[in-house]
């Protein structure tokens, strides 16, 4: 299932077909942040995406590094121009992944996590 849903994103979002997308995933706190920096600073050349959320920015977070952090209204925007590959609604607040993040970087191999609901979302959609 993995690589046809790939390959229909290629198709559909226009990517590189020649990328290789790392998914890791799983409930909240089962450490996916903690495995993707340890993965990053050992595979150079390895890109991240970077999800859309609208929940309160932590204080060791970065705007852009950790997420992209937005407002309610910005992000119910983006959903309606269809500008999320995904999203979901966790615990009250929204996370997804754009487009535009997604062809950030067309000739990059990239890493991202997503909880366990947006993953099935995710695969199921292509």
């Amino acid at each position: 299932m993995w690589r046809s849903a790939v390959e229909q994103w290629a198709e559909q979002y226009g990517l590189n077909r020649d990328r290789i997308f790392f998914l890791v995933s799983g409930p909240s706190g089962t450490g996916k942040t903690t495995l993707l920096r340890r993965v990053l600073s050992e595979l150079h050349g390895l890109r991240k995406l970077v999800s859309t959320t609208t929940r309160q920015r932590r204080p060791s977070e970065v705007n852009g590094e950790d997420y992209y952090f937005v407002g309610r209204e910005e992000f119910e925007r983006k959903i309606a121009e269809r500008q999320l590959v995904e999203w979901k609604s966790t615990f009250g607040d929204y996370y997804g992944l754009t487009r535009e993040e997604l062809n950030r970087c067309p000739d990059c191999d990239a890493i991202f996590d997503m909880d366990v609901k947006g993953k099935e979302d995710f695969l199921g959609a292509a």
